[in-house]
């Protein structure tokens, strides 16, 4: 414990030790207007930079609507100005001190994707950074998400979470309110880009109105402005599509109504296509209430499953999935609204593979499975939300309920001669209830959290093998009461000093029953009850902030596994430092640096063995385990608007402690896990850097990321105890061109190089490369033409590197600006497998997949 409590001091010393730099001193603030040479209007949103000796940039900034703007000074700098379709003017400051600060751009109109473009791609007005997305829409972009994902500084996952400089969004708005709550998918990835007109991100956000400019938040939210045409009357769009090779068919349906005091949206689709609708409705992580969060128990019983390179999902996806959301907000008051969220989803999927793993360690086994695979899943959610934000008072809560199912049917050819047939079922339901208050008295603030949740689950699982003939049934079933709940106050002290204090009140309470073969019923439960406070400091001056909390407390857990009975309570301090500092007008940095000492727990507690599926068995532990852990972390951003240049970087160092690990002993027929009681480290680091730079008068965007993980920790195999260090390094770039208004062409390449390190690791890495290119055309006024093309290179299930080369096509007729008929042709080469591996359990999982064969697909998308 004084090895962590050493390396928690360094990294507290590391994380808050941060360099600070000096803006440039200047004489004055000159006053400029711009003005156009012909008609001598203002011009409004020119971009002034002003340039030091050498030529480097010292700050920037945009005219306003009558052409002014301030500009720091100092003798021999020079201020530069241009604007889309005007010729660039260059001046020494003394020169512009003689003209009296008048500026005069002569008119130079230039064709940029075949249009006038008059207003700026990008301008920023205090901390709201406002796209337009004219200057980035093509015409083969469809959706919101095809435009977010071109726009400077944002990225999108591949489950649709949205990041600005690598940091997740905290709010997501249509016009300024809050319809979706954090299932935005639903928005980003219907919502037609014609009725998009700005992209406005808000930086250092904070959504409650009685905290703004008393508590300072990092975080940005997202807002959608759409055209005057869209508002306040409805719009969407119906799609219908058929096809063949096999019989195919995809169908969606949009609408939307978007006013001022009332939102409505409702989402619709199905399709056996291979589009895979699952996290349609997702929900991404509500950063507002992090600390409130409770994560879903995970099932116990594996879904076999196969981590396919991205982008090639919808190729092995033989689905029939449906899905669909209503959403309905109203306005109650000025500062009041109230919303109704109702989303659902079904899908079967069939699949057949081929996996082969070789698990290394003292005791090497090779498993080799041909898979027969059919899954039914199905998902629904409801909520209903409530918020008052006014200036001095902040009232919100929300209801909400999850029912879901999932079915898996498995026959398993194992080592090509023994047959397994294995079904198992996982259906989790809960219903949960968060409120939030925030209140204040002169400049005292109050705030109040609170977050109680009730789930329950059964799982099912039976399996017949060649050598035990009579099925073996195991019944599963878990409830659980989970409730977190914050009250916190905060003072203002002498100039920018603000003190606070929070109370917390953590409870947990989870029941288990079992079933496992002819074993007599089991039980089980578990309970801890958390409590303490947590002191606070907050100190902001300038371009500076700190903030420091130390949480206090006291955790009592207990235990009871029938004969198997252990109590535990342990005393803990948390102490936390963040520091975030503005450097002029272009970087950003923030360091981070965090102590956790919590409890870690089974998912599933029973006093007799469980199966995970029909060969893995698990032995459970009545351990109560605390694991402590410290944490680093250091930010950089930049951001020149006059450039179009985003950059970003990241790193993290966390060391943690534990008090057990599991082993694991792979046998031809079973592999066994057990937890053993040990104290051990593992370290591990991840570094993040991306680029993002648009040249604008060429149509060319480049965004280049550079990830580097890597992870050191204790492996146990067959009770043999042994380091193994893993590292990962992905390189990436997207290029995109698009200098025309009706064509677009876009190279990604990456390519994820893995290595373990160990006694019983593979000595060589494991490489794997992925292009994408894609382009779209416009072919005379109606006719959109467009192509895609694939290649993956990686290990295959022969242990040879393998390439693959998809290509799909497609090709649309507009006939009227509301009618689009489309034919794609999906899987050109009509390639039937695909196969892949990864460095996996200090040893290779390879597998290969059946593809969809070549396919037609015809539909008609109406708009309104």
């Amino acid at each position: 414990m004084m090895k962590l409590k050493v390396i928690l001091l360094v990294l507290l010393l590391l994380g808050s030790t941060m360099p600070l730099w000096a803006q440039t001193a200047t004489e004055g603030v000159l006053k400029v207007t711009v003005l156009d040479a012909g008609d001598k209007r203002p011009v409004a949103d020119v971009v002034c930079r002003v340039l030091s000796v050498d030529g480097q940039m010292v700050s920037y900034a945009l005219t306003d609507g009558e052409g002014r703007v301030e500009l720091p000074t100092e003798r021999g700098m020079e201020v530069s100005f241009s604007l889309i379709n005007y010729a660039r003017v260059k001046l020494p400051i003394d020169e512009l001190r003689r003209l009296g600060g008048r500026v005069e751009l002569t008119s130079k109109p230039e064709q940029l994707r075949e249009v006038q473009v008059n207003a700026p791609p990008i301008k920023l007005e205090g901390d709201t950074l406002k796209y337009n997305a004219g200057s980035f829409v093509s015409k083969g972009d469809k959706y919101l998400e095809d435009l977010l994902r071109k726009l400077p500084g944002i990225t999108i996952s591949k489950t649709g979470h949205i990041s600005y400089q690598g940091e997740p969004i905290s709010k997501f708005y249509i016009e300024g309110q809050d319809l979706l709550g954090h299932r935005y998918n639903q928005a980003t990835r219907n919502m037609s880009v014609e009725a998009v007109a700005q992209v406005q991100v808000l930086e250092n956000h904070q959504n409650v109105r009685a905290l703004k400019g008393k508590v300072f938040t990092d975080k940005a939210a997202l807002n959608i402005k759409l055209k005057d045409s869209y508002k306040v009357r409805p719009f969407g769009e119906v799609a219908l599509g058929g096809g063949v090779a096999p019989e195919i068919w995809n169908n969606r349906l949009f609408t939307a109504i978007i006013g001022r005091t009332n939102q409505m949206m409702i989402t619709g689709k199905m399709n056996n296509s291979g589009t895979d609708l699952s996290t349609e409705n997702i929900e991404h992580f509500d950063l507002f209430n992090s600390d409130l969060h409770i994560s879903a128990p995970e099932p116990f019983v594996s879904q076999k499953s196969i981590n396919v390179l991205p982008d090639f999902e919808e190729r092995f996806l033989f689905n029939n999935a449906k899905v669909w959301s209503i959403n309905d907000l109203q306005r109650t008051g000025e500062t009041a609204h109230i919303r109704l969220n109702l989303s659902g989803y079904a899908d079967k999927i069939r699949r057949e593979d081929h996996s082969i793993n070789k698990y290394g360690g003292p005791m090497p086994v090779e498993v080799d499975e041909r898979n027969r695979l059919l899954n039914k899943a199905a998902s629904y959610n409801g909520t209903l939300f409530y918020e008052l934000n006014s200036d001095k008072t902040f009232l919100s809560n929300q209801l909400s309920g999850v029912l879901s199912s999932d079915r898996q049917e498995r026959e398993v050819l194992s080592h090509g001669t023994s047959e397994i047939r294995q079904s198992s079922d996982f259906a989790p339901r809960h219903i949960q209830n968060t409120f939030n208050a925030t209140f204040t008295l002169g400049e005292q603030i109050f705030v109040i959290k609170s977050r109680t949740r009730y789930h329950c689950d059964s799982e099912h699982l039976d399996f017949v093998t060649e050598k035990s003939p009579n099925a073996m049934v195991q019944e599963l079933k878990r409830d659980s009461w989970v409730s977190r709940n914050f009250l916190n106050t905060s003072v203002p002290l002498w100039g920018n000093h603000r003190v606070g204090m929070e109370a917390f009140f953590n409870l947990v309470s989870r029941d288990f029953e079992s079933v496992v073969g002819v074993e007599p019923k089991g039980h089980a439960s578990f309970g801890e009850i958390e409590a303490g406070v947590s002191p606070s400091y907050r100190w902001k001056y300038a371009n500076s902030t700190l903030s420091l909390s130390v949480p206090l407390g006291y955790i009592s857990t207990r235990l009871d596994m029938g004969k198997e009975k252990e109590r535990r309570g342990y005393w803990f301090v948390m102490p936390e430092v963040d520091y975030h500092h503005r450097i002029g007008g272009l970087w950003q940095a923030s360091a981070r640096a965090s102590f956790r000492r919590a409890g870690s727990y089974e998912s599933f507690y029973a006093p007799v063995a469980l199966y995970r599926d029909y060969r893995s068995l698990h032995l459970p532990l009545p351990l109560l385990r605390v694991n402590s852990s410290a944490s680093a972390s250091s930010t950089l951003r930049y951001k020149d608007l006059a450039e179009m240049l985003f950059g970003h970087l990241l790193l993290t160092y966390t060391v943690r402690q534990r008090e057990a690990y599991t082993d694991v002993r792979h046998e031809q027929s079973q592999s066994t896990t057990e937890a053993v009681r040990s104290s051990h480290l593992s370290h591990s680091f991840f570094a993040l850097m991306s680029i993002d730079k648009t040249f604008t008068e060429i149509g060319l965007g480049i965004r280049g990321t550079l990830d580097y993980n890597f992870n050191k920790m204790p492996v146990s195999r067959a009770t043999k105890r042994f380091d193994v260090s893993a590292h990962m390094l992905m390189p990436g770039i997207e290029v995109t061109f698009r200098k025309w208004e009706n064509s677009i062409f876009s190279y990604t390449l990456t390519s994820p190089i893995f290595r373990e390190v160990s006694t019983y690791s593979p000595k060589d890495l494991n490489i794997q490369l992925r292009q994408v290119f894609y382009t779209s055309f416009g072919i005379g006024e109606k006719w959109q033409g467009g192509a895609k093309w694939q290649h993956s290179m990686s290990r295959g299930i022969s242990d040879k590197y393998e390439h693959h080369h998809f290509c799909d096509a497609y090709l649309t007729y507009t006939p009227t600006r509301r009618v689009d008929l489309s034919l794609k042709i999906t899987n050109l080469f009509d390639h039937n497998r695909y196969s892949s591996s990864e460095i996996n359990d200090i040893g290779y999982h390879s597998y290969e997949v059946s593809l969809r064969p070549r396919e037609f697909l015809l539909s008609c998308l109406l708009r309104f």
